[in-house]
Parts: structure tokens; sequence; C-alpha cells
């Protein structure tokens, strides 16, 4: 793990079904096998369910608890209502295990940004000036951007995943954890 305070947030954008789930997936193993313990949160403009119906943690949320925890040996999930959305800022302190935070969305945040974009999909990318876009991740190499950013091979996972390490000035981390000199 990085011996750093700061989180390291970059958003994965881009409209609905253009691959943003997707290219996360395959980036996950990239940063993994390059020491990395990842983090990720989902995006969601409407309200979801996450807790199964029927179930204990379910029936106490109903019964009007606030915040639950589900535990087990191998993993825990936290659930929180809240009077508002949080930000990403707030999202990430729950991230104490975590060297790089991926979001899937969150194309208004002020984190730095990759768009995933396939013009077979959608007519025009989403990103605008101010955005903090740093690449487009796209199956088009040749399409024409308004906006000036690197392009990436949407299908080569390692080389966006490389880039981002890049872009953050990472180290290569070794298998205890420890960035090489």
């Amino acid at each position: 793990m990085i011996n750093n305070s700061m989180k390291f947030i970059i958003s994965i954008i881009g409209k609905s079904n253009v691959g943003k789930t997707t290219l996360i997936e395959k980036m996950l193993p990239v940063f993994n096998a390059r020491g990395y313990k990842i983090g990720t949160i989902k995006h969601h403009y409407h309200d979801y369910e996450s807790d199964i119906r029927g179930k204990d943690s379910w029936r106490h949320q109903l019964a009007g608890a606030r915040q639950t925890i589900i535990s087990s040996p191998n993993k825990m999930s936290f659930f929180s209502k809240l009077d508002s959305e949080l930000s990403i800022d707030e999202l990430a302190r729950y991230f104490d295990n975590s060297d790089i935070i991926i979001t899937d969305g969150y194309k208004k945040g002020n984190k730095p940004k990759i768009e995933v974009f396939r013009p077979s999909h959608y007519d025009a990318a989403i990103a605008g000036p101010g955005d903090n876009l740093i690449a487009y991740a796209t199956d088009s190499p040749g399409y024409e951007f308004k906006l000036k950013a690197p392009v990436l091979d949407l299908n080569d996972a390692e080389s966006v995943a490389e880039f981002i390490l890049r872009h953050f000035n990472l180290p290569q981390i070794n298998n205890r954890g420890e960035a090489n000199e």
C-alpha cells in the first residue's frame, strides 16, 4: 500500500452502456498485479436497492436503523441512510485500505476523468471544458474529439491503467506492498 494520506481518485465517465464498468473490471487485475489496492464507487442518479428484502439487515433498516453493517470473516457491507448525497471526497473517507479509488460515473464531480466513448453508440462525447478530462478511452482511435486530450484504446485496459499510474506519478509496488525506489 502507498504510504501516503492522499487519496488518488479517478472517475470513469460516459453515457449508459458504453463500457465503463467493463473497462473498470478489466483494469482491476492490472492494478492488483502491480501491487495496488483499489476501491470502487458506483454512482447512481436514482435511489436503488442494495440489501435483500426480508433479510435481517433489511429488517433492521425497515424498523428504523439509520446505519447497518453486515459482517463475516471475509467481508463486510455498510448501509447508511443519508440526508443528502455525499461527495466523492466524503465517500473516500471510507476507503482507508485503498491506494486508488475508481469511480464509475460522477461526470459532474471535480476529479480527473477518463471518458469512455463509442461513436457507434452515441453521436457525441459528454465531457466539456472545465470537466477535468485527462483522456478518452475509445474503440475508434481516428474519431475527432472537441476537447484536446490523449486518446486511449478502450480495448487495452492495461494501457489505460498504466496511463492512470503515470497521471498520478505513482511508483511501481513490489509484492510486499512497498514502493520500489
